[in-house]
């Protein structure tokens, strides 16, 4: 740190130069001034004035860093002192005025020194003085009081310069060492400034990443703090419920929608018993309106010292799994129906063959027409009832497939082809959809196509006035296809994302009444005057034992699709 004077700041070599300069302008005003006036002064003395005045522009032109060094401060004072010492011995005229001009020595010299470089400079400027005296007068010391005060005015002002210096000294090392703390505590704030961005980005980066963990988990996570307010709903709450994050993130968990109170009531129960609970077959009403079954589990966060923090609520949608009982249900009593009734056959089977023989032989045998009439009757009812017999037999038997990849396109042709003229008899128009990317479908050729068959002479029987029967061929994910019919309900869940190819045949007709649908694929169901009911049933069997599905959409008045589904890695 450099000397200050008052408000205004200044370095050493500025205060060194205005106090050597002040001292050459005062020598230079009093030599003027003198009685003999600049021209009665030697020109010796003239030159030293000028050389004077020269050292001192000499020291500006210095660098201030070099003020700092003691070895300067200590060779301007020397040659300060003899150019003073010369000065005051040339001009003697005015010599007991200019004793002034060692307090600037002194100045000089204590800048880089102590209170004892003070005392050794006044002691010096004594000594100089007194050797002045000297050789003007003969005398070391005149014993007068104007001139003995200047003694111990020269060694005050030493010391206390130097005591100025010296205090001024220690200041700046305070100050230096001030410094040097601010800097190195700057230094660590600037670390740990830095260290903390780091460690924010870091937690960002976290944060960050177990959101998308939680974003890609398809299970529902709702996590609700020990005040009740919900800090996390993730991805899966929300295709779940139906309700936005927004609109739930936040909030207590007395303002959530009432549809979703058995979510509510567990995580409340939860929080105020410090325990988490399990529930299965649990309904909720969706933001769309649909009740879902999910199971819905609950456990409790605590801290390290086991205080409650929140409670976790975790969302299942298992209306999938509900699918898979119904239809393993429905597996279940179709085959132990199926058993039974290929029991009751086998039974009906040879009693009635015997029937339909004796039958027959009786009508060629009777002559009245009336009786021939009844004989007739009885020969094709017991047909029809052979061919009932053969159905049941059919459907109960186990269905051994011969799968191979085959060409898709080319059976619904054949199909086509096959019931052309039925089509043309019943007024219906076909239409084709099929995708030309659609790959060899792994399939039992024949069975395939009595499914398709039978689908479609269902169509023509429920466009009576004519219509049109669409035949559309596509490839589509399992899981659901946006676009393809029926895709809300399909059992099809069981396939996982795998590929299936997806024939749908939509027709015209009257439509399906609700109360039927769910009875479709039941034996023996029909809303036919004649047949078996059990054309479906069968269809659904075989498609079954492809790994497929088949699935229907109607509406009374507009039409029915049917839509079947082959994987295609069978």
């Amino acid at each position: 740190m450099e000397p200050s004077l008052g408000p205004m700041k200044m370095d050493r070599r500025s205060l060194l130069f205005i106090l050597r300069l002040l001292s050459v302008v005062t020598l230079g005003i009093m030599q003027v001034s003198g009685p003999g006036g600049w021209q009665e002064t030697p020109p010796l003395y003239r030159w030293i004035m000028l050389a004077y005045a020269v050292w001192v522009l000499l020291g500006w032109a210095l660098k201030p860093k070099y003020y700092r060094k003691t070895t300067i401060l200590v060779t301007l004072f020397l040659v300060d002192t003899v150019l003073a010492l010369v000065l005051l011995q040339g001009l003697s005229s005015l010599y007991g005025e200019l004793f002034l001009i060692y307090f600037v020595t002194i100045f000089v010299a204590v800048l880089a020194q102590s209170v004892s470089g003070g005392v050794a400079a006044a002691v010096l400027s004594i000594l100089l003085y007194a050797f002045l005296q000297y050789l003007r007068t003969g005398q070391y010391f005149i014993f007068d009081a104007d001139h003995l005060i200047r003694y111990p005015f020269i060694l005050v002002t030493g010391v206390l310069c130097g005591f100025l210096a010296e205090e001024g000294q220690r200041d700046d090392g305070e100050k230096k060492r001030l410094r040097d703390t601010t800097n190195m505590l700057a230094d660590k704030v600037d670390l740990a400034t830095r260290k903390l961005i780091e460690s924010n980005h870091s937690l960002k980066a976290m944060l960050d990443y177990h959101k998308r963990i939680l974003s890609c988990i398809q299970t529902g996570i709702v996590v609700a703090h020990q005040d009740g307010i919900i800090k996390t709903f993730n991805d899966g709450a929300v295709r779940i419920t139906g309700y936005l994050e927004e609109a739930v993130d936040n909030k207590n968990l007395l303002e959530l929608p009432e549809r979703l109170g058995p979510l509510t009531k567990a995580l409340q129960k939860t929080l105020s018993e410090g325990k988490g609970y399990n529930l299965e077959n649990l309904e909720i009403t969706t933001a769309r309106g649909e009740v879902l079954p999910v199971s819905l589990q609950t456990s409790v966060m605590r801290s390290e010292e086991g205080k409650v923090l929140g409670a976790i609520a975790t969302l299942k949608d298992i209306s999938l799994l509900r699918q898979m009982e119904i239809q393993l249900t429905r597996s279940e009593r179709l085959s132990a129906l199926g058993e039974m009734a290929a029991g009751v056959a086998h039974e009906i089977k040879n009693p009635l063959n015997a029937i339909q023989g004796f039958s027959m032989r009786l009508s060629s045998k009777v002559q009245d027409p009336s009786l021939k009439k009844y004989a007739d009757t009885i020969v094709q009812e017991v047909q029809r009832l052979d061919t009932i017999i053969n159905d049941v037999l059919e459907y109960s038997r186990t269905t051994k497939l011969s799968k191979k990849p085959e060409d898709f396109q080319k059976l619904v042709d054949e199909v086509v082809q096959f019931a052309e003229e039925k089509f043309e008899k019943a007024g219906i128009r076909i239409v084709r959809e099929f995708d030309p990317n659609l790959p060899l479908v792994p399939m039992d050729y024949n069975k395939i196509k009595q499914v398709i068959l039978n689908l479609a002479l269902n169509a023509v029987h429920a466009m009576s006035g004519g219509g049109t029967l669409t035949f559309k061929l596509s490839v589509a994910e399992a899981l659901g296809d946006a676009e393809t019919p029926g895709s809300k309900d399909w059992v099809a869940h069981v396939f996982l994302n795998q590929k299936v190819a997806v024939l749908a045949i939509t027709d015209t007709g009257c439509g399906i009444a609700p109360e039927n649908m769910s009875k479709l694929f039941h034996p023996f169901f029909t809303t036919k005057t004649t047949g078996t009911g059990l054309g479906l049933s069968i269809c659904n069997k075989l498609i079954e034992s492809h790994g497929g599905t088949i699935s229907v959409q109607s509406v009374v008045g507009t039409g029915t699709t049917f839509s079947v589904q082959l994987p295609l890695d069978a």
